[in-house]
């Protein structure tokens, strides 16, 4: 069975409810056709493109092995309508593995030349429907935005209002003053981004999106956006959708100035134009390249995770004061930081230790908590049911023409990108939880005194290749703060942990 909610089921319905209301009437058809469902596809995602519908490509992959004799679903349109090409890949899949399709009004065996030829007329009208509603949804956007509407979501500074039926911005009384003050410290008294962020938790500001904290990333955003002029700016991107134009991710790409629809004074700004170009001129003259030039400079690169959080920590280069990197846990305040030099020392003397023990074939020490990896199990699975729940709102949303398909896409993307990343962090972890020791000390002495051998003479690329080819992931504990106070390592060897 294949569930997955339309454009054209009920607009106010949840996509749970269309699901279980489409659920029980094709298990009622099922029963009146004598069939076993031997499996459920739940798809919570737009019909649009098929490489973005991971519950469908799960079921043809499914179907081409030949493991089911037919699938339902509400209508041939349920299972896409999508271009010509994705089309013929889902009705092509069905009819080599000769696989019917079981709708409520018909029954389609491609193997028939009629039903072959009605299931392509079918598409055909589907596809037709689908691209009619988009130019008409289209449409109405751009009539919205040039009338001088604003279709996406409040900034932070505004709340959404509605004016004579046309979706508007109106200062929210508080954050609104956020919002100057942002701008007054960075262009009136030089205070930096990040600075500016600090200020902001400490007065109990709240991001809309990113986080419960602002960072420099989201004041940078509020003193770029041309919002706060009054100005609303649409059609500055095209979305690539993944899988097409051999995109393997969902892309951005920037449209010509020539076809942005821009309005000024459309609602009421916060800052004036002078002070506006002042911070642009500002960050003009702050720029500088990303520093991160593809050449791996941190021996401990993707290796060193957060022992308070399970965050994976970065190194934070040298500066002109301080010139010692610093590894540091992206959630701001979660745990002190140390000398990236001194936690790759701890790390060697973990790793001699190690081979000192299998030397007098001794058992591995324990790590100083064993409860870390079921703290992130049940972090990470509260952050997946929150993603879920997000999911379900971002559905609403779209069906109540809040949101435009490009934002829905980016953000649905955006999320089932989360989700999927903290699947793969809970199934580590259970492994990590299980998993047995090694069975062969003599070839893990061998690879420990090799490695220990070609460290030093290597640069931090190849020392960071001769880390990961030994340790799965680096711990890293500590409480008190100070550069040079104690803190821990645990590391988990490939073979072994210690």
């Amino acid at each position: 069975m294949y569930l997955r909610k339309s454009r054209a089921d009920p607009a106010e319905e949840t996509v749970e409810g269309t699901l279980r209301r489409h659920r029980e009437q094709l298990e009622d058809l099922a029963a009146r056709h004598g069939c076993h469902i031997a499996k459920i596809y739940k798809e919570v995602v737009s019909g649009g493109s098929l490489y973005a519908r991971p519950q469908m490509l799960k079921l043809l992959d499914d179907v081409s092995t030949g493991e089911y004799d037919a699938v339902l679903c509400m209508d041939i349109d349920r299972l896409g309508r999508s271009s010509m090409a994705e089309q013929g890949v889902i009705l092509d899949t069905l009819k080599y593995s000769r696989t019917r399709i079981i709708t409520m009004d018909k029954i389609y065996d491609l193997a028939d030349e009629a039903d072959d030829e009605a299931s392509d007329f079918k598409s055909f009208m589907a596809r037709m429907e689908l691209r009619i509603y988009k130019k008409r949804f289209r449409r109405s956007l751009e009539k919205t935005v040039s009338d001088g509407g604003t279709i996406s979501e409040a900034p932070f500074g505004y709340a959404k209002v509605r004016v004579n039926r046309l979706p508007t911005l109106r200062p929210d009384p508080v954050e609104s003053e956020f919002v100057k003050m942002i701008f007054d410290l960075y262009t009136e008294r030089g205070v930096g981004t990040e600075r500016i962020a600090r200020e902001l938790n400490a007065l109990g500001a709240k991001p809309r999106r990113g986080g419960a904290e602002f960072g420099r990333a989201a004041v940078r955003y509020i003193l770029r956006n041309p919002v706060y002029l009054g100005t609303v700016i649409w059609n500055k991107k095209h979305y690539i959708r993944k899988g097409t134009c051999g995109s393997d991710k969902h892309l951005a790409e920037p449209n010509p100035r020539e076809e942005w629809i821009v309005r000024e004074h459309v609602h009421p700004a916060l800052i004036a134009r002078e002070q506006f170009d002042r911070a642009q001129e500002i960050m003009q003259k702050n720029w500088h390249a990303k520093s991160f030039t593809g050449e791996i400079k941190n021996p401990l690169a993707s290796l060193v995770f957060c022992g308070n959080c399970g965050r994976k920590m970065a190194r934070h280069p040298s500066g002109k004061r301080v010139k010692e990197d610093f590894l540091m846990c992206p959630q701001k305040g979660c745990i002190p930081t140390t000398r990236a030099g001194d936690v790759e020392r701890a790390v060697l003397d973990s790793l001699r230790k190690r081979l000192r023990e299998l030397d007098i074939g001794a058992e591995p020490s324990a790590p100083p908590d064993l409860s870390v990896p079921e703290r992130e199990i049940s972090m990470a699975a509260e952050e997946l049911r929150r993603a879920g729940r997000q999911l379900e709102r971002l559905h609403d949303l779209l069906e109540r023409g809040v949101y435009d398909a490009d934002t829905f896409l980016q953000r649905r993307d955006a999320l089932n990108a989360k989700a999927g990343e903290l699947r793969r962090l809970i199934s580590e972890r259970k492994k990590l939880l299980e998993k047995p020791r090694s069975a062969d000390p003599p070839a893990d002495r061998e690879r420990l005194l090799t490695a220990l051998d070609l460290y030093e003479a290597g640069g931090p690329a190849v020392r960071n290749a001769l880390l990961k080819a030994l340790v799965e992931r680096i711990i890293y504990y500590k409480t008190e703060k100070g550069s040079r106070a104690p803190f821990s390592v645990f590391v988990e060897l490939k073979f072994s942990s210690f």
